[in-house]
């Protein structure tokens, strides 16, 4: 992940991330990561917003889906 969250802030652009990470019990969960450049009027990036949600449910959630394997399955 930390190759991935680098390039996406080497860009400059906005973008997003899942990952895994590990509590504080030992417990990994899933993480959805956003970040949003904010630039000065000359265009530079001046700082980065971002948000980070616990996708965990969703991500378990999906795991007990059925596989599509084409668009009208």
């Amino acid at each position: 992940m930390t190759g991935k969250w680098q390039a996406l802030l080497a860009s400059g652009q906005t973008g997003e991330i899942e990952a895994r990470l590990r509590r504080y019990d030992g417990e990994y969960r899933w993480f959805l990561f956003r970040a949003e450049p904010v630039r000065d009027n000359h265009g530079n990036i001046f700082k980065w917003y971002g948000a980070n949600t616990d996708i965990d449910d969703r991500k378990r959630a999906e795991a007990l889906l059925p596989q599509k394997h084409g668009p009208w399955n």
